[in-house]
């Protein structure tokens, strides 16, 4: 007779490889026993700490590549670390980013990403929705205050 016959599964241990039987219906078992489901929920839990630990040791590089402040920056908080540096809510960014564009008009989105210490895409992001509020206006690559 075979598995199909006795309408039965075969599936392999999920940590020793070892085959299991189990009928077809219902929910499939991973591992052949208690031992081996505890030592891959062991294994789990340590490969989750380690990937953990992989993504802070990211972020704090991406933190250390970021670029410093523009020295002419009026609105420059005082915390030298990328973090501060970073805007706070979308409408804090919007405020600094008017009087940057008030004080400079015609700045580029390059120039405003090296001032704030921010990507451009998030600038790319922002500027388009002040420029549907009509607050601002873009000519050419710089941008000016509307009005």
């Amino acid at each position: 007779m075979s598995a199909e016959q006795l309408d039965i599964q075969l599936h392999l241990c999920a940590n020793c490889g070892r085959a299991i039987a189990q009928p077809k219906t219902g929910r499939r078992r991973r591992t052949c026993g208690d031992r081996c489901r505890q030592e891959l929920s062991r294994k789990r839990r340590f490969d989750s700490a380690v990937h953990q630990a992989r993504v802070d040791v990211s972020r704090k590089a991406r933190r250390s590549l970021a670029p410093p402040p523009h020295p002419a920056s009026v609105t420059k908080p005082a915390a030298a670390s990328p973090a501060a540096r970073r805007f706070v809510t979308r409408k804090v960014a919007e405020r600094r980013l008017l009087a940057a564009i008030g004080e400079q008009p015609g700045i580029t989105v390059p120039e405003l990403g090296d001032r704030f210490g921010v990507r451009q895409n998030f600038l790319y992001r922002v500027l388009p929705a002040l420029m549907q509020e009509g607050k601002i206006c873009k000519r050419g690559r710089g941008w000016f205050l509307a009005g």
